[in-house]
């Protein structure tokens, strides 16, 4: 009896060293038998879907490349990016906290390839949880079968199957979470040092393992823990405390390398680009639980794939988060579990019910569909539990609420190794074995997700595996990087060719330096002729190409719209391509001059295709859109251009470089000008933010409203619908070197309004117009409403021609004017046809009706006493 122990439940079992090798082989050949033919291609293919997938593998295998290569050449930590975001590189703590995979596989890595390490990992990860959760199960059952199911179970989860499909390397290897909490209960039961310090090593590599794994996994599971043993086994906790705190002290000490650059990160609030919507997309359905992968090759070919699968399983890289099908044959041993031993199984029912109702996300969901409601004709939808939590720090960056999926398989692997461990004490000895066989076949049946496992190929051209002995190599600007296909093989070929790349995406979108990779993109992807900025010439983009260190263009023809014309618009800019294998078009940047002329423009990928507009083109924009100018050296100056607002009017905030303009009003359909900005020597970025936010338009607006009336060529069959905010054409930078107005004034009104100057245009000339641009700004809040006045006076006083109007026709009236906003409006005045020759005066200023009072004028021009604006004088010829 010496080698014998009691388990949890008291029952005898025998040592861990007796069995560990047959539970191990099992679940390796299920594992192989799972994973085919993934085993036989470990150097030349990764497992991951195609159609509809984001290759998410190869951003893991270049995680492990670039581990190594931080480590090991650079001597850094791999938060510093330096191969990416080119020439600056980024700072990512977020890698560091999660790159528990990179780590693991250094040795794979090193002496095989990253692509060998990343396959290694997935397989072990299957093997390795299915040895730790076995593990766990014997200690809480006693019984060796009945921890084998449950173990298979945890193991192989549909939802580890989509993820491991994915190539989500990192989100299948759970392994240490059993692992943490069979040592953590044995802590509780029996406190030691040596306990104390493996429990907390084994905290901090599951806490490594996935940052978000943390609320996901680990706090239910550590909770649960403490309450099996202090309610099922019925043992106090005071006596474990001392140990408990050893074992948050090691995890403290043994984490902090990794989590804590992260968490300093947060705290500070520089992490907002970790932050992206997608919880009601990435969240699991209420029938998800009952509905098998729809790719499942067995149940499908048997019919038996219920049709509601279809709707909540997409086959595509959604299915990664949202696949949680338990098995019949599973749910049905959870049931008998809780039937039979409900003490000890209440808290594991808890646990996964509890998880698997916060896995349904911040919105119910059922069929498919959101579940809506109305009440007094207010549409609403069914808010859950999740919807509160998900505004808990740490939880803010968790868009995928269906990631609680592996906490509610390890729950159900523990309510199912209760139930086969108590149906197989109702069996004999003999019958044992074949029913545990046929029950583990039948749970992989209905387990599988794809079979044989898709396998990506990883050739790549030749000319990429010269790169790292060429000279001179400079960057790499993959186009078009906005795919995030292309950004995931971009960085794989990264991997082989080893230079740093303009852009890159790792996990999330990065912050780059200043829109180098969007200005860039927009730079080579053949822009139209006409456009609403000066397109610059294939000698200039070159040039361009040189000053900002690119060596090489690379063309993805599969993922580029009219890839041919862009791939002949390239060969004109630099040369013919140096390499064109497996659809990469390879051009190297030849040398040449650096120095660029004149401003050079660029536009973000938000604005919307080009279209015409009265002979002219123009591009709406949406919420936000971004405007890039390449200038070759410092200097001051104003945007102008011309736009019109979906809506009546649009408060447009303009920033350069992260310093805010003045807003703008644009109201009609006429030219603005911005006050002063300064562009640097070298890229600059301008955003433009449509304050009122963005309309959803379906149609053309070209057919409706005063475009319509100007006989603008409209599309009345188009039905797509965008998010429209203001149409612009025209934009181009003026050097200057005062105010927005051609004629600047300063000159402030009431104290309320400041008058920055004036715009004239026409023939002073009798029959003739003259029209004005006047250029306002509100200086604080104002509760009066102000008509607005041009007047041409005689030299005796008479008034020859006026122009008098509220706002835009009184639709942004000067109640509505925010402090610091600009405000242009248009005035035009007719010269009679029976003006006498001479000079003449040009006058404005406000004055509120009806009693015509106008706003006092704080100037030392002439007039001013009269509440008017000398403008200038204007000489009628005859």
């Amino acid at each position: 009896m010496a080698n014998m122990r009691r388990s949890g439940k008291g029952r005898i079992c025998h040592p861990f060293p007796s069995h560990v090798i047959l539970i191990l082989v099992l679940y390796t050949a299920a594992t192989l038998v799972i994973t085919y033919p993934l085993p036989f291609h470990l150097s030349t293919h990764t497992a991951q879907a195609e159609e509809g997938w984001a290759f998410d593998a190869l951003q893991y295998i270049w995680t492990m490349w670039w581990t190594d290569k931080a480590l090991f050449d650079l001597h850094t930590s791999p938060a510093n990016l330096r191969c990416i975001q080119f020439p600056s590189g980024v700072y990512h703590p977020f890698l560091l906290a999660v790159d528990y995979v990179g780590f693991a596989g250094l040795p794979i890595t090193r002496l095989a390839s990253p692509t060998v390490a990343h396959n290694l990992l997935t397989l072990l990860a299957f093997i390795l949880n299915g040895l730790t959760a076995y593990l766990f199960c014997l200690d809480l059952t006693g019984n060796r079968l009945g921890s084998f199911v449950g173990g298979l179970v945890f193991a192989f989860l549909p939802n580890r199957m989509a993820h491991a499909i994915g190539g989500h390397v990192d989100l299948i290897s759970t392994y240490w979470f059993p692992l943490y909490g069979l040592l953590l209960m044995r802590l509780l039961r029996r406190p030691s040092v040596p306990l104390a310090l493996l429990c907390g090593l084994s905290l901090s590599l599951s806490a490594w393992v996935q940052v978000l794994y943390i609320p996901y996994f680990l706090i239910p599971l550590t909770i649960a823990i403490l309450a099996h043993v202090s309610l099922a086994e019925r043992r106090s906790l005071r006596p474990a405390l001392p140990a408990l705190l050893l074992t948050l002290g090691v995890t403290a000490l043994t984490a902090a390398p990794f989590l804590l650059p992260f968490l300093l990160e947060s705290l500070q609030g520089t992490l907002g680009y970790l932050q992206e919507g997608g919880a009601t997309v990435f969240s699991a359905d209420l029938l998800s639980f009952l509905a098998p992968s729809p790719t499942n090759p067995v149940l499908r070919r048997l019919g038996l794939i219920p049709p509601f699968a279809q709707r909540v399983v997409p086959e595509n890289f959604v299915l990664t988060e949202v696949l949680f099908y338990l098995g019949l044959c599973p749910l049905a041993l959870a049931i008998w579990a809780m039937c039979r031993r409900p003490r000890r199984a209440a808290v594991w029912a808890i646990l996964s019910a509890g998880t698997a109702v916060l896995s349904l996300g911040p919105l119910l969901r059922v069929n498919g569909y959101l579940v809506a409601f109305e009440v007094d004709n207010l549409r609403s939808y069914v808010p859950l539990p999740y919807a509160l939590l998900m505004r808990l720090p740490g939880l803010a960056l968790g868009r995928t609420p269906g990631r609680l999926g592996m906490t509610v398989g390890f729950g159900l692997a523990l309510l199912v190794a209760y139930g086969w461990a108590d149906l197989m004490e109702r069996l004999g000895p003999r019958p044992r074995l074949g029913a545990t066989a046929l029950l583990s076949t039948l749970v992989m049946v209905e387990y599988l997700v794809y079979w044989p496992i898709p396998t990506l190929p990883l050739s790549v051209p030749y000319y990429l595996h010269q790169m790292p002995c060429s000279p001179g190599r400079g960057a790499v600007l993959n186009i078009p990087l906005t795919r995030r296909r292309v950004n995931q093989i971009a960085l794989y070929h990264q991997s082989i060719h080893e230079q740093p790349l303009i852009g890159g995406r790792v996990f999330r979108d990065l912050p780059g330096p200043m829109g180098l990779d969007s200005f860039l993109q927009d730079l080579h992807l053949a822009p139209p002729v006409e456009d609403i900025i000066p397109r610059a010439s294939p000698e200039a983009v070159a040039a361009v190409d040189r000053a900002c260190g690119v060596g090489h263009v690379f063309l993805f023809q599969d993922y580029t719209e009219d890839a041919d014309r862009v791939r002949a618009f390239l060969a004109t800019a630099l040369a013919p391509p140096v390499s064109t294998a497996q659809g990469l078009i390879i051009f190297r940047v030849p040398p040449g001059s650096a120095t660029v002329g004149e401003p050079i423009y660029g536009l973000g990928h938000h604005w919307s295709p080009v279209e015409d507009w009265n002979g002219e083109p123009a591009r709406w924009m949406p919420e936000q859109a971004r405007l890039y100018i390449y200038a070759p050296v410092e200097q001051q100056g104003s945007l102008r251009f011309t736009a019109l607002p979906l809506s009546t009017s649009q408060r447009l905030q303009i920033e350069a470089n992260g310093t805010p303009l003045p807003p703008l009003v644009v109201g009609d359909w006429m030219t603005y000008t911005t006050p002063l900005l300064a562009l640097r020597p070298g890229l600059n970025q301008i955003t433009f933010r449509a304050l009122n936010g963005c309309t959803p338009f379906v149609g053309d607006p070209r057919c409706t409203g005063p475009a319509r009336a100007a006989g603008a060529h409209c599309n009345p069959y188009l039905r797509q619908e965008r998010c429209l905010s203001i149409l612009y054409q025209n934009i181009h930078f003026l050097p200057a070197t005062a105010g927005p107005a051609e004629n600047p004034l300063d000159i402030v009104l009431g104290e309320r309004i400041r008058f920055l100057g004036y715009d004239l245009d026409g023939s002073a000339a009798p029959g003739q117009t003259l029209s004005l641009t006047l250029y306002w700004q509100a200086l604080e809040a104002n509760d009066q409403d102000y008509t607005i006045f041009v007047h041409l006076l005689g030299p005796d006083g008479d008034l020859l021609a006026q122009h008098d109007a509220p706002p835009l026709d009184d639709t942004y009236p000067t109640s509505r004017w925010v402090a610091g906003d600009v405000f242009l409006h248009r005035a035009t005045l007719t010269i009679p046809a029976a003006v006498s020759p001479g000079r003449y005066d040009l006058l404005a200023g406000m004055y509120t009706y009806p009693d015509i009072k106008r706003l006092p004028v704080a100037s030392d021009r002439p007039y001013a006493r009269d509440g008017l604006i000398w403008l200038q004088s204007v000489e009628i010829l005859p």
